[in-house]
């Protein structure tokens, strides 16, 4: 049992340590070498190791701790950090510190320098730091917070699917640099932890399972008019970011989001991934809603209550806040704007909520017989 000093010692080591980057940046953006793109790849990636043998030498856990021994630890340590930095490129995006990252927009991820870029960095360097601070505080306690690392998981990957591919496949697309690998970490240790967390099987409380049909539930069914509803609205934005000449498309292209067109990428790359991706979990959640039983539900609401999050804050963030000529949000379609995205991002967190609290919805079959 760790006690709560403990747990606060965990805490401001962290925070230390996550601080150090501001400095950091200030340096870097001092040195005239800063000025060629490799340096500033190998420059960066030098600092990172260092950040992580600082971690290994100073750990922000007890030396005698067996969390010294989880590779996470230093990881989320490492995240920790970079999102102070990320949150340096936002602030000096949006002008509120200046002299921090303008050699980065420069030579390092010329695409951060965009609404999304700053959005992103945003929500990195505040819930992502939050999630970070509180899965090392499980790392320290032996304990998983399942909860929280699938939301982080599905945050940080929507984030990076549309960050990786609408980089390449937008304007700025030309001026890609080799800081672009930097982002490898951030593919690699997500993937490695959701595959841990998934070969833990989940409790669930509940002791036995409801079986009551879809009619009989009416939150349910109203969940599932919902992720109905989201199926078209994704078809409908993703098909407008494409260009479509349908009638509809062209309507909400021009009247309700034409920041979908920017030409930056990202938000067309994000209305492909609602497309790709999210509509076959709209499938899947609906499938689940219908037939009972299903255990999996649970995660995978957990996750993907994680990408809407990130997804919608980008989104709406950058759709609102112009630079570098990027479209607002036209008047007369801010009410259908605000109703669309207001659900994308609200809604999955309830459904999220409704799962783990109605777990009794998802016991398998099985296990109930089992119980009874």
């Amino acid at each position: 049992m760790v006690s709560t000093a403990s747990r606060f010692k965990v805490f401001l080591r962290t925070m230390l340590l996550a601080l150090l980057g501001i400095p950091t940046t200030y340096w870097f953006n001092s040195m005239k070498s800063m000025s060629n793109h490799w340096v500033i790849f190998w420059g960066s990636y030098a600092v990172l190791i260092v950040v992580v043998l600082f971690v290994y030498l100073f750990p922000p856990v007890e030396r005698a701790s067996p969390a010294r021994k989880d590779p996470f630890l230093y990881a989320f340590s490492l995240f920790s950090y970079t999102a102070l930095v990320d949150l340096c490129i936002a602030l000096e995006l949006h002008g509120w510190i200046s002299n921090s990252m303008l050699f980065y927009f420069k030579e390092g991820e010329p695409y951060l320098a965009t609404a999304h870029g700053m959005m992103i960095n945003y929500w990195d360097g505040t819930a992502h730091l939050l999630m970070y601070l509180l899965l090392i505080d499980a790392i320290a306690r032996r304990q998983e917070i399942r909860n929280v690392g699938l939301f982080w998981f599905g945050s940080i990957f929507n984030s990076l699917i549309v960050l990786l591919c609408g980089s390449v496949s937008g304007q700025i697309g030309t001026h890609l640099r080799s800081s672009y690998f930097l982002n490898t970490a951030y593919v690699i240790v997500p993937l490695a932890f959701v595959i841990r967390l998934f070969k833990q099987p989940r409790e669930i409380t509940a002791q036995k399972q409801d079986k009551r049909t879809i009619w009989m539930r009416p939150l349910d069914m109203l969940f599932v008019l919902y992720f109905t509803a989201a199926v078209m609205v994704a078809f409908i934005r993703g098909y407008a970011s494409l260009g479509s000449p349908v009638w509809i498309n062209e309507w909400y292209l021009t009247e309700v989001e034409p920041y979908i067109a920017d030409s930056s990428g990202f938000p067309r790359m994000q209305m492909l991934t609602y497309s790709w991706y999210f509509v076959p979990y709209y499938g899947m959640a609906i499938y689940g809603l219908l037939n009972l039983g299903k255990s999996w539900m649970l995660d995978w609401a957990v996750i993907h209550a994680g990408a809407a999050a990130q997804a919608q804050f980008s989104h709406i963030g950058s759709s609102i806040y112009s630079i570098n000529g990027s479209q607002t949000v036209p008047a007369g379609g801010a009410y259908i704007f605000w109703v669309v995205n207001i659900s994308l991002a609200i809604v999955p967190q309830l459904f999220a909520i409704h799962c783990l609290v109605s777990n009794k919805l998802f016991i398998p079959s099985s296990s109930s017989k089992a119980l009874d």
